[in-house]
C-alpha cells in the first residue's frame, strides 16, 4: 500500500511557530537576525542559512514579519517535508505534522546518516507507542531554561503524534540539579489530560477511500408488438384505402378535363363568327351556352371526385403507417 503523500497542516505550522518563535521583533515591526551561544545566526522563525531569496542569514540582517512566514513555509515543503518522507511512514495528518517539527528542530545531517533511532519506531508495522513517546521525549539536553522549553516541545509532539491537543505541554517542567533530575513533570500525566480533552479541532481528517463506482443497469426498451397479425394474409393491392383513393382522384381529374374542354368551347365557339352565323339557324347560341354548362357541371363534378380520392388516399396512407409502427 503506498503512503499517504501529506502535507503540513496550519496545526502543524502553529505547533513549529509557537515552539520557533519569532525573535529579534523592532518597534518598528522589522525582525532583526540574532545568534545565541554556539547555536547559527538565526531570523524569523528558526531560519538558519538562507533565506529563499539567496540572501544569507547573518548579523545585520533585516527582514518583515510577512518574509519570515514565507521563509518557514518555504523550508518546510522544501527541506523538512521531503526529509520527513524519506525517513518516516506517517499513517495520520497528525503524525505528520509532529514529525515536520521534530525534524525542523533536529540535524537534517544526522538524521540523513541514520544517527537518529526514531524512524525504526515509527515505520514498523506493529509499532510500540511506549517506546515511541519515550523515545521522541528523549532528544532533550534538560539543564538550561532553553532547554525546558525544548522538553515541552517534544511533550507537545508527543501529543499531537497521538493526535491529542498539545497545549497542556506548556505546563510541562523538567529541571537538573547536581545532575540529577529534582523535579519531572509526568509525561504520562500530561498525555492523560490531553486525553481528556477534546481533540485537535484544526487537524483534518484523514482522507477517506474513493467511494465504489456504481455500475448502472440500463434496463432494454420493451418490444412493441406490430399491429399487423403476421398470420393474417396481406390485403391485395387494389383492396386497400390507398389505391381506391388515388383511382378516384385520377378518375376525377380525367372528367375534370373533359369538362374544362367543353366549357372552353363553349365558351369561345360564339366568337367564331362563321360558325356562330351558321348555327344560329338552328338556335346555335342556346345549344353552345348548354355545352358550355354541361362543360362546367361535369368538371365540378371531376374536381370533386379529385379531391375526395386524395382525401382517401392520404387516410389509406396514415392508416398502413399506423399498421406498421
Amino acid at each position: 500500500m503506498m503512503a499517504q503523500y501529506w502535507t503540513t497542516s496550519p496545526a502543524g505550522y502553529e505547533l513549529i511557530e509557537r515552539f520557533e518563535g519569532l525573535h529579534k521583533v523592532r518597534p518598528d515591526g522589522m525582525i532583526e537576525a540574532y545568534k545565541i551561544a554556539h547555536d547559527p545566526v538565526t531570523i524569523g522563525i528558526g531560519q538558519t542559512g538562507r533565506m529563499p531569496d539567496g540572501r544569507p542569514v547573518v548579523m545585520g540582517l533585516v527582514i518583515t514579519e510577512k518574509e519570515a512566514r514565507e521563509a518557514l513555509q518555504y523550508f518546510v515543503r522544501n527541506v523538512t517535508e521531503p526529509l520527513v518522507r524519506k525517513h518516516f511512514v506517517a499513517r495520520t495528518q497528525s503524525e505528520f505534522d509532529a514529525l515536520v517539527s521534530w525534524t525542523y528542530n533536529i540535524s537534517a545531517a544526522k538524521l540523513e546518516a541514520g544517527k537518529y533511532s526514531l524512524p525504526g519506531l515509527v515505520n514498523v508495522r506493529d509499532r510500540d507507542i511506549d517506546a515511541l513517546i519515550d523515545k521522541l521525549l528523549q532528544y532533550v539536553n534538560p539543564g538550561t531554561i532553553f532547554e525546558q522549553g525544548l522538553y515541552r516541545r517534544r511533550l507537545a509532539e508527543a501529543c499531537v503524534f497521538l493526535g491529542l491537543p498539545w497545549h497542556f505541554a506548556l505546563s510541562a517542567v523538567l529541571r537538573r540539579a547536581n545532575g540529577v533530575i529534582v523535579e519531572r513533570t509526568d509525561p504520562d500525566y500530561i498525555l492523560s489530560l490531553a486525553e481528556a480533552a477534546k481533540p485537535i479541532a484544526s487537524l483534518p481528517d484523514p482522507p477517506k477511500a474513493p467511494a465504489p463506482v456504481i455500475e448502472v443497469k440500463v434496463q432494454p426498451l420493451p418490444e412493441i408488438a406490430p399491429k399487423v397479425d403476421p398470420a393474417k394474409p396481406l390485403k391485395p393491392m387494389e383492396e386497400s384505402d390507398t389505391h381506391r383513393g388515388l383511382s378516384k382522384a385520377e378518375s376525377g381529374k380525367e372528367t375534370a378535363i373533359v369538362g374544362g374542354v367543353l366549357t372552353g368551347l363553349g365558351a369561345m365557339l360564339p366568337n367564331i363568327q362563321a360558325i356562330t352565323a351558321y348555327l344560329n339557324q338552328f338556335d346555335g347560341v342556346t345549344i353552345l351556352t348548354t355545352i358550355a354548362v354541361i362543360g362546367m357541371g361535369v368538371a365540378g363534378v371531376g374536381g370533386w371526385r379529385w379531391w375526395r380520392g386524395r382525401i382517401i388516399a392520404y387516410e389509406g396512407r396514415q392508416r398502413a403507417t399506423e399498421a406498421k409502427i
